[in-house]
């Protein structure tokens, strides 16, 4: 998209959250390959409607900084804002489960530690 090119996407079909597929060519919305194919060589040989395409805005919402940032904000505040001991999320699954074990037995003042180091930052930050 940066580099004015015509982005071919087939992936995760939830994308259009984030992307608004006006922008790009999205392969989901052909009923077959040969579809996708006639489409795509029509917008390649019309400068009008390619220039369309480049045109839209690549996010489905206006102001993606400020998306970020609330989104940022909130998931920080719903760690900060627990109780120390309910504040470390590390799943337990793969090798989370096995890194979690093999940490409670070597060292047991780790999460701890974790947990400490995190509100010290935010501490620095708040001053």
């Amino acid at each position: 998209m940066m580099a004015n090119l015509m982005p071919i996407y087939y992936g995760d079909p939830l994308v259009a959250k984030d992307f608004n597929m006006k922008s790009c060519v999205h392969l989901r919305d052909y009923q077959t390959m040969e579809e996708a194919i006639e489409d795509i060589i029509s917008i390649d040989s019309n400068e009008t409607l390619y220039l369309e395409k480049l045109k839209e805005e690549w996010f489905s919402y206006k102001n993606v900084k400020q998306k970020f940032e609330s989104s940022m904000k909130s998931f920080l505040l719903n760690i900060f804002e627990k109780d120390k001991k309910d504040a470390i999320q590390i799943s337990n699954f793969g090798f989370q489960r096995r890194y979690r074990k093999e940490m409670s037995r070597t060292t047991p003042w780790a999460n701890s530690l974790l947990v400490e180091k995190g509100y010290g930052l935010l501490d620095k930050l708040k001053k």
